[in-house]
């Protein structure tokens, strides 16, 4: 089981302009590899996400996630110290219409 919780800098962006700010992550992994992933963004919202890690190579994790309100899905990439410290996550998503990128930099 891995919990990380860390501080960090980020962006959430649609194609229709739609643009937030993130700060703080939380992610969770369990035994089986499912994953939730939880960012604090602008004005206290949070944008989470949860699926299942699908693959790992050294330092680098993927997982298969979908947002919270089902709309969005895609490939969740997290790079990971050797302590499970989480240094950077990236995800590219979409429903078929739109897309969204959010990536994210421990500082």
């Amino acid at each position: 089981m891995i919990h990380f919780r860390g501080e960090g800098r980020g962006v959430a962006t649609m194609r229709d302009g739609f643009e937030q700010r993130l700060f703080n992550v939380n992610v969770d992994i369990d035994r089986g590899g499912h994953i939730v992933v939880v960012f604090r963004g602008e004005r206290g919202r949070e944008l989470t996400f949860s699926g299942n890690v699908v693959g790992r190579e050294g330092g680098r994790w993927r997982a298969d996630v979908v947002s919270d309100d089902r709309r969005m899905r895609g490939p969740l990439f997290m790079s990971v110290g050797d302590r499970d410290e989480i240094s950077s996550i990236s995800l590219d998503a979409g429903d078929g219409r739109d897309r969204m990128r959010v990536t994210w930099d421990r500082r």
